[in-house]
């Protein structure tokens, strides 16, 4: 009788330390996620500006951290290089806003949003990043399209426009001119030595005219971008259709039905941070030139024969010593890096014409895909530690404690019977 109630209280004591362990256990499976919940996730957010830039925000990410934010062409991990860039450095509420110029950007395949994410320089990145999705054309103030996309000063004598512009009273005066773009939208600025045109909202919103080509205006080749601006616009509203060339037709520099490219010293001194702390010039080293597939010369943009008095770069193409296809007008004009990369920019060949050349960025890499999962504007992917699997694996530990000690208590039950 004494050995029976010993055992039997041995066996009540056995069970219930197991259904603590057990009990222990599993609780602790809840408990490690709910560290990770508790951390803040950063996220970004993407707000229109102009027409082709995007002001991106981020919160919640490390104070004082250092971070990219790109345009992302392909899903995480993606290798091939953005089309849009810019640095930002988080305050110290965890925060940043920086904008990217998309004008120059192309989509990718089967894509009609750009995506965006941010990570620390210095390594590739990564699915768990935050990233924000938006489309590639906002709703704005309004439209304004010029006639095309070049123009030669010598044959034309002005850039036509019309627009839309919403907001702005029936016979609101506004200006149209050609701009710089800086790095971000208040760097903007009116070219200086170009000419500008007023014109007068109709009572549909709708602006047309034309901005004059004054002689000897502009004096050289450029990229430009025109736009609208006004009292009644927030910020000058750029042209859709992206950057206009102003190219000179110049005879004494054109002879034989010889045509030039201009890499202005701007571009080809400007230290980008995807240039590895290079000059332009020094990280694309050289540019092949090709018409219709032929190639014609190869010029070397740090080599004092190809720079002019001002620091240019002037690629001479045609004339009796070249194929006859680097003369023929209407030859597609392609461009080959040092490093043996079609470069996305493309002209065509106009002789007797001078053409500037400002974007030395090489063609974006094939699309690899949709990017998967990526969230839409205004959310961001959580950096959390992926406590989730650790959790399962303390609940199943904990239920296994219980199993076992329910057979050890069973196989007791079923011995002390025997003994009987």
């Amino acid at each position: 009788m004494g050995i029976g109630f010993s055992l039997r209280q041995w066996l009540v004591r056995f069970a219930f330390a197991g259904l603590a362990l057990g009990g222990w256990l599993a609780a602790a499976s809840f408990a490690v996620p709910s560290v990770a919940h508790a951390q803040q996730s950063p996220t970004l957010t993407a707000t229109p500006v102009a027409p082709s830039v995007w002001r991106i925000s981020g919160a919640g990410f490390t104070p004082g951290e250092q971070l990219g934010v790109l345009e992302v062409p392909c899903a995480l991990p993606c290798g091939a290089g953005p089309q849009a860039y810019a640095p930002a450095t988080v305050g110290p509420d965890g925060s940043f806003s920086v904008d990217l110029d998309f004008t120059r950007a192309v989509l990718p395949p089967g894509r009609d949003s750009w995506v965006v994410a941010a990570w620390p320089p210095g390594r590739r990145g990564l699915a768990s990043d935050p990233t924000v999705r938006f489309p590639a054309t906002p709703t704005l103030a309004g439209t304004l399209g010029m006639s095309k996309q070049l123009y030669v000063i010598g044959d034309d004598a002005s850039a036509a426009f019309e627009g839309q512009i919403t907001g702005c009273a029936a016979g609101t005066g506004v200006s149209v001119g050609f701009y710089k773009k800086g790095p971000g939208s208040s760097d903007n600025v009116l070219v200086e030595g170009l000419p500008t045109t007023n014109v007068v909202v109709a009572a549909d919103g709708a602006i047309r005219g034309a901005i004059p080509f004054t002689a000897g205006a502009p004096a050289r080749p450029a990229t430009v971008f025109a736009a609208v601006s006004g009292g009644c616009l927030p910020s000058p509203l750029f042209a859709t259709g992206g950057a206009v060339l102003l190219a000179i037709r110049d005879a004494d520099e054109n002879r034989d039905g010889a045509s030039t490219i201009v890499v202005p010293a701007d571009a080809l001194n400007s230290r980008g941070s995807m240039a590895g702390g290079k000059t332009l010039a020094e990280a694309v080293g050289s540019i092949e030139v090709l018409a219709n597939g032929r190639l014609c010369t190869e010029a070397s943009l740090v080599a004092p024969g190809t720079l002019d008095a001002e620091g240019n770069a002037r690629i001479h193409i045609g004339g009796p010593a070249q194929p006859g296809e680097c003369s023929l007008a209407g030859a597609l004009i392609t461009f080959i890096n040092g490093s043996g990369q079609t470069l996305f920019e493309k002209r065509t060949l106009i002789p007797g014409v001078t053409q500037p050349l400002e974007n030395l960025a090489p063609e974006a890499a094939p699309n690899t895909g949709p990017v998967p999962g990526a969230p839409a504007a205004g959310s961001g992917s959580s950096l959390a530690p992926a406590a989730t699997g650790g959790g399962q694996r303390m609940a199943a530990l904990g239920v296994a404690a219980l199993a076992a000690f329910a057979l050890v208590a069973m196989q007791l039950a079923r011995r002390r019977r025997r003994t009987r």
